[in-house]
């Protein structure tokens, strides 16, 4: 059954699956062995059974594995020398991805025993670079998918939108989930979807709301138990049992205004209540930060919400009261324009809508879908002015794909017969594109050949290009002679195609 069209939202805190019903053509959630929605993303070495257990079973043993129990790995997809140690195992944030995945696909053939993991959608964040995207394709391949498509969250959301709401509008997509947070701007017009500017922050989500409160809720434990202090609530053997309890007293105040929980700390029973009140005013800060990125986002490309049709909530955590309170009370031009759209498994659907369009299935009623440049890219070169090395931008954020950027630059002095090229991602808006080297990381980097009798002011143009799919390569231009350099992010953050085709066949 490798005809099957299915989408997965591979999530910070939670991963679901979705399928296109081929009786109706609509998106439908399948449920894993628990009969639940959702699977926790957390993964747990059982090291003294020898044993790799995930989701809800591996979350509610967390407590006694607190050092083979990974979580939130999401946030590391990608990132420079990030490693997991389990015994004498080395672990990329892919391999515990790829075990997410694993179950998830477990699950889906009690239902479709007969499905060969043929092609597969995966989200990621909108803002994810091309070394994030790599890496999510990687859990991909080493689950053992034959191929894999990434669409980013709130395009995936968007599509589950107007798979219902399918007239001509602007529509705001708001996407607070478990560990990142997106906003993206999306045109829907006879039927073809164009991202017209996106932001966000990989490190902004539910996790750091669960954080702020677990902060709270220990000094509340200190205050009514004087004979402790906050080291030795966290480094007692109940603390486990206090985090776990947090995101369930978070998920009571979306529907309570108080919650009171017991706390076993030592030989203590300590009785903690919270308001959402309390709550709310502890976390108004993270709250703040998502509007700031919309205040941003709209100053950018000059837009109110006045050019807005509709705002939609996505992600488990816009379920919090304080979201569309804060959105209606800085914003009221977005009156009658804030919509829930299916906060938990919109993703997924919209994974699986877009797997359908990209398999050109008859009927799947997309015709186009053109994106933006998630980051700005530019390179290295030395600033005469400040006379330091500075980051150049080339090619920015939010420009429509595919897109094509070129600068001038020259060798450093006469007789140079090499250039390193540093290809940094660099989110700086001022169009002059100079930007400190430390606040760029680097993406990717090359050497070009100059000629010996190269000299100091002679002409070296560098372009850097994205295709539709914001996949990008350079290009260096020097006496008539061009040479391309595919950018595929091969530094550490990122395994060799070996090593995944080594973990794919389980060795």
């Amino acid at each position: 059954m490798s005809d099957l069209k299915i989408g997965i939202d591979l999530g910070t805190t939670y991963s679901c699956i979705a399928v296109i019903d081929p009786a109706t053509g609509l998106p439908t959630i399948v449920k894993n062995f628990e009969e639940e929605d959702s699977t926790p993303s957390v993964v747990l070495y059982d090291t003294d059974n020898d044993e790799i257990v995930v989701g809800k079973d591996a979350k509610a043993n967390a407590a006694i594995y607190p050092k083979t129990c990974f979580d939130s790995i999401k946030r590391h997809m990608g990132e420079a020398g990030y490693r997991i140690y389990v015994g004498d195992k080395e672990l990329y944030p892919q391999d515990i991805s790829a075990e997410i995945l694993k179950k998830i696909i477990r699950d889906f053939k009690q239902f479709y025993p007969d499905y060969d993991m043929g092609s597969v959608t995966i989200t990621c964040p909108a803002y994810f670079d091309e070394n994030q995207k790599k890496a999510t394709r990687q859990a991909g391949e080493i689950a053992g998918f034959k191929n894999i498509n990434i669409v980013e969250e709130p395009i995936a959301a968007a599509l589950s939108y107007g798979a219902k709401n399918d007239r001509n509008q602007t529509v705001f997509v708001y996407d607070l989930g478990g560990g990142t947070f997106d906003i993206t701007i999306i045109k829907i017009e006879n039927g073809n979807y164009s991202v017209f500017c996106t932001g966000g922050d990989s490190a902004l989500g539910g996790k750091d709301w669960d954080k702020e409160l677990e902060e709270h809720i220990i000094e509340k434990i200190v205050e009514a138990e004087p004979s402790l202090d906050e080291g030795e609530v966290r480094s007692g053997e109940n603390y486990p049992g206090i985090v776990s309890k947090v995101e369930d007293i978070k998920k009571q105040l979306s529907t309570r205004s108080s919650v009171k929980s017991y706390f076993t700390v030592g030989a203590s029973n300590v009785a903690v209540e919270v308001t959402r009140e309390e709550f709310e005013s502890w976390t108004e800060a993270l709250l703040d930060k998502t509007r700031g990125y919309i205040d941003t986002l709209l100053a950018e490309k000059n837009l109110t919400f006045a050019d807005i049709d509709k705002f939609l909530l996505v992600g488990g955590s816009t379920k919090m009261p304080q979201v569309p309170a804060m959105l209606n009370q800085y914003y009221p031009e977005l009156a009658g324009k804030i919509e829930s759209h299916d906060p938990n498994l919109a993703v997924a659907k919209g994974a699986a809508l877009y797997e359908q369009m990209v398999s050109d299935v008859k009927g799947a009623g997309i015709r186009k879908f053109t994106r933006v440049m998630p980051h700005t890219y530019g390179i290295i070169a030395y600033d005469d002015a400040v006379e330091k090395d500075m980051v150049c931008n080339i090619v920015f954020r939010n420009e429509q794909l595919p897109l094509e950027g070129e600068r001038e630059f020259s060798p450093s002095f006469d007789g140079q017969t090499q250039a390193r090229i540093q290809v940094c991602k660099n989110d700086a808006l001022e169009a002059d594109g100079d930007q400190e080297v430390s606040l760029c990381p680097k993406i990717g980097e090359f050497i070009f050949n100059l000629a010996p009798d190269s000299k100091r002011h002679e002409q070296i143009i560098v372009k850097i290009r994205g295709n539709e799919r914001a996949e990008l390569e350079a290009e260096c231009l020097y006496r008539g002679v061009s040479k391309v350099y595919s950018l595929n992010f091969t530094g550490d953050q990122i395994m060799s195609d070996e090593e995944v085709q080594r973990k794919r066949l389980g060795d």
